[in-house]
């Protein structure tokens, strides 16, 4: 209900009154605490309504406001990709403190420090939040500013999609976006956290899922903790027949890297075999698990076996120009010991 649509009923007057009487305290409530925040921004875009037989005045008006207005929980669940335990809990600060109204607005000051905020993190290429109709012209909105370049408002349009989201697989692209956007500029914690709200939405579909795992593994590389990402490529291989082939394939790889820094040769080769064998996998992929096929061979001094991985390697297309270059050396390399 839009505050121009108010009408002089008791429920409106009602509600009047208690924006009248607000306090500093709520600011200082919700703080630094994320979770309340993203549960505040979910409220804006949840639309309640007063339901269309109210009861009449009696007893704790703050109570019998929120008696009277229809909203639905789940959608704000899946809106601020809370727990059900977590929304139960911070919702119960939100309406305790009164830093929420039934008619979908926010505490005042509350509203004002968010914005502040949002200025602040997101920095000047942040524009006051757009007020979209659909979650397509918002999706539309956000990769045009990916486009153009302009993360931060990429980040701030596809926060403005979720309350929109009709299902759990358009909420789930959304948050890609925002976490890749984040890691654009080197967010990479941020955009990490922003992913994680993926796995906790049920309807989430396997690409979907595979792609958050694959963007956090990579996120761990660009920021130099390539061990750390590890742990992220074997849960695509544990998603089997539900991975997309390109990041399995790439996980197989990681895998074989992994393995030949220990020296465990022969279970490094197949894991790179693993990776030769995933339909639809992308070649600049095969032909690092080849090539590295050939180095492990190398260190074990089979130098036959090395040479016809390499030679295999440059009958290859799409493969990395700085292995393609090695592979040539190592060619040359291997001419002295056969």
């Amino acid at each position: 209900m839009n505050n121009s649509e108010m009408t002089d009923t008791p429920y409106n007057e009602t509600l009047g009154r208690f924006k009248k009487s607000e306090t500093v305290d709520a600011v200082l409530i919700v703080g630094d605490d994320g979770e309340l925040v993203r549960l505040l921004l979910a409220w804006r875009n949840a639309r309640p309504q007063p339901r269309r037989y109210i009861s009449a005045p009696k007893g704790d008006e703050w109570r019998w406001l929120w008696d009277n207005t229809d909203f639905s929980t789940n959608d704000l669940i899946a809106s601020s990709g809370l727990s059900r335990d977590t929304f139960e809990k911070k919702w119960a600060v939100l309406t305790g403190n009164r830093i929420v109204y039934p008619d979908g607005t926010i505490h005042s000051q509350v509203a004002r420090s968010l914005q502040e905020r949002a200025h602040e993190v997101l920095g000047q290429e942040a524009e006051p939040s757009h007020s979209f109709e659909t979650f397509e012209s918002a999706w539309e909105a956000g990769h045009e500013a990916i486009n153009q370049g302009s993360f931060s408002k990429a980040i701030a349009t596809f926060e403005a999609a979720m309350p929109l989201a009709c299902d759990d697989p358009q909420r789930a692209d959304a948050l890609h976006f925002i976490a890749w956007s984040l890691m654009q500029q080197g967010k990479h914690t941020n955009g990490r956290e922003v992913l994680a709200r993926t796995f906790e939405l049920r309807g989430a579909r396997p690409d979907q899922i595979c792609a958050a795992y694959h963007l956090t593994a990579h996120s761990f590389i660009d920021e130099g903790k390539s061990h750390l990402s590890d742990a992220w490529f074997e849960k695509i291989i544990e998603m089997d027949e539900d991975a997309e082939p390109a990041p399995l394939c790439e996980a197989f790889v990681a895998r074989g890297y992994t393995l030949s820094s220990k020296k465990q040769y022969p279970a490094a080769r197949q894991a790179f075999a693993d990776c030769m064998e995933v339909v639809g996998g992308m070649s600049i992929h095969k032909g690092s698990a080849r090539f590295h096929t050939g180095l492990t061979f190398c260190d074990e001094g089979n130098y036959a076996e090395a040479r016809k991985h390499f030679e295999a390697f440059l009958e290859m297309k799409n493969v990395y120009p700085e292995e393609l270059e090695r592979a040539k050396k190592n060619l040359d390399e291997l001419k002295k010991h056969l």
